[in-house]
């Protein structure tokens, strides 16, 4: 509980996120967020943290009747009394429903699965919308496969295969590295594939509107 304070003390100097802060669009849109809560992302006072958090809540805010919004963690995570996971995501289609994604508490954490990617893909497919977005935002610089960790060049190179199996097929996926430290993949020349790095909660703004 009073880690859950903490937290929530620390992201109120972000802010809240403005509703308007991209015109909003007449098409169905089902948006799958690939949430990065792992143990790193806890670091440097819970900044990486918060700004995902934050970012999550700008995606809520953009939210039309029809929308849909899923949120996959990487680790359980708990908000208004229930538990999510990868396999079980918070699912927002309320614009209303945004304090859920600030309330987000996770009980555990450690390191950071690129299964979560996959679970995404599998369930944004699933879905009906017009416009499909595969989002994953991370802080990291080594991911895991199956428990062992993708070191050196092997977390880009598969992160750049995950790009190239997702982004095109049915849907636009979107990279956001959260810190200077965070890998991107290494894609060109896809024109449903955007990524980006946000150092702060202004570029964050602006980069995911």
């Amino acid at each position: 509980m009073i880690l859950a304070v903490f937290l929530m003390i620390s992201c109120l100097f972000i802010g809240a996120p403005n509703a308007n802060a991209a015109q909003k669009a007449t098409e169905s849109r089902a948006i799958a967020i690939v949430f990065d809560n792992s143990g790193s992302m806890y670091t440097e006072g819970n900044m990486s943290w918060c700004r995902a958090n934050y970012a999550m809540q700008v995606f809520a805010s953009m939210l039309n009747e029809g929308d849909i919004l899923q949120i996959y963690p990487m680790w359980d995570i708990t908000t208004g009394g229930k538990t999510y996971s990868m396999n079980n995501p918070l699912e927002i289609k309320d614009v209303n429903q945004a304090d859920v994604i600030r309330d987000i508490f996770s009980p555990g954490a450690s390191m950071t699965p690129i299964e979560t990617i996959d679970a995404g893909a599998a369930g944004l497919q699933k879905v009906k919308a017009d416009k499909k977005y595969l989002i994953v935002l991370t802080d990291g610089t080594e991911f895991d496969r199956g428990g062992v960790v993708l070191k050196g060049d092997d977390t880009p190179k598969a992160l750049t295969e995950k790009v190239q199996q997702y982004a095109g097929n049915g849907m636009t996926m979107m990279y956001l590295g959260i810190g200077s430290g965070a890998v991107v993949p290494n894609v060109k020349n896809n024109a449903s594939y955007i990524s980006a790095k946000a150092s702060d909660s202004a570029q964050i703004l602006s980069t995911l509107t």
